[in-house]
Formats: structure tokens, C-alpha cells, sequence
């Protein structure tokens, strides 16, 4: 699988390099808020590893640039990081989210500590888009993604703690599992939920 970053000048696309990481599909690709030429993937084949950026200087340097790897019993869906970098959540399809805070993550050859691993379905079935868990823009410390269990909703998770500590649901309104999840990015207690069908849930304090 190849892992790329591609620059537009609308019409013209231009390819500026690729990465050859991975055995199959990558599910996602993204840079630590604090460190941006650090970029974090995740992988159908059931590992999530790290890229330096600035270690590319044509279009395929990859030996160079990979870091370190995490390897997984089953695929991975996503990782994410915190807003200030310090946390990444990995959802994979054993049925985990994997919680890492420790400063080697962005460093070669060292130990990757795991902070908390949560029990949570992410069995979302073949028509349903997987979840993606979201950080709140103004904790660090908390995270939301959707949820199998019924009735529907929302769940929200404390890295520090290793568990749920709250959840938004309405079952007059909220009647579907909730793949994709978006906090405001300037007002606090703000978040609008998406099913794969498209359709939108606002929640606020």
C-alpha cells in the first residue's frame, strides 16, 4: 500500500512524494498538531506507524523517514492525536481503543508507553462508515466517538482515566450509531455527530 501527500495548484495536481509503509490499505494519515513533519498512519494491516517528514527529500524515501511501528492483532481503523500531541488514540478492530501518552512516541527506538487499552465495539458491520473519535479542541484530556450500543449514542472518554465518563444520547432525536464526530473549535460543550447516511446531530451544554 502506498501512503502519499499530494500538493494542489487547482487545475494541476502535483504529487510531491510517497511513502511504501504499508502491506495494504492505509486508513488514515495524520500529523502531530505540535510536531507536523511527525505524521501518524494506520493500516488494514494491523499496524500504526510513525514518519519524519523532514527526512524526504525526493519522491520515495522511506526508509528514511519511518520512525517506529506498533503492531496490532487486527486492523486499524485510525489514530489520532490530541490537540497538543500528547495523546494518541488508536481504534482497532479487536475491539480496543489504545491510549499512548509518553514523549518517546515521537522518538526512534524507544519504548512506546500504552497509557490505558478500553474495551469498546468497533464492529461497525460493511455499510457503516468505522468510527473516527474526535479530541475536544479544549481538553487534551478527552476524546468522543460513536457508539454500537443502544440506544444510540455518543460516548465521551478521559485518556487519564482509561474509561467513559459521559455520553449524549436522545432517543426521540438520535436513532443511528454515529461513525464521524466534529467538537466546535471555538465554542466549548459544542458537537455535531454524522451517520453514514448523512445525516447531522447537534448537541450543546
Amino acid at each position: 500500500c502506498v501512503t502519499g501527500v499530494q500538493t494542489c495548484a487547482l487545475p494541476i495536481c502535483k504529487l510531491m512524494w510517497f511513502l511504501e509503509g504499508h502491506e495494504k490499505k492505509c486508513n488514515s494519515l495524520i500529523p502531530n498538531p505540535s510536531n507536523p513533519h511527525h505524521l501518524v498512519s494506520a493500516s488494514l494491516d494491523r499496524s500504526v506507524k510513525l514518519w519524519d517528514s523532514r527526512m524526504i527529500n525526493s519522491k520515495s524515501s522511506t526508509g528514511k523517514a519511518f520512525v517506529w511501528s506498533l503492531d496490532y492483532s487486527l486492523s486499524c481503523n485510525n489514530a489520532i492525536w490530541s490537540p497538543n500531541g500528547k495523546h494518541l488514540v488508536v481504534t482497532c478492530m479487536d475491539h480496543h481503543l489504545y491510549v499512548y501518552e509518553n514523549e518517546s512516541l515521537l522518538q526512534d527506538h524507544a519504548e512506546k508507553t500504552l497509557r490505558k487499552s478500553i474495551r469498546h465495539n468497533n464492529h461497525t458491520g460493511r455499510w457503516l462508515t468505522k468510527f473516527m473519535p474526535s479530541f475536544d479542541p479544549h481538553n487534551n484530556d478527552v476524546f468522543a466517538i460513536g457508539s454500537m450500543e443502544s440506544p444510540r449514542r455518543i460516548e465521551l472518554y478521559s485518556c487519564s482515566r482509561g474509561h467513559q465518563i459521559g455520553s449524549l444520547q436522545n432517543p426521540d432525536y438520535l436513532g443511528s450509531v454515529q461513525s464521524l464526530i466534529a467538537f466546535h473549535p471555538l465554542s466549548p460543550f459544542e458537537l455535531v455527530g454524522a451517520n453514514s447516511s448523512g445525516r447531522l446531530h447537534y448537541f450543546h451544554k
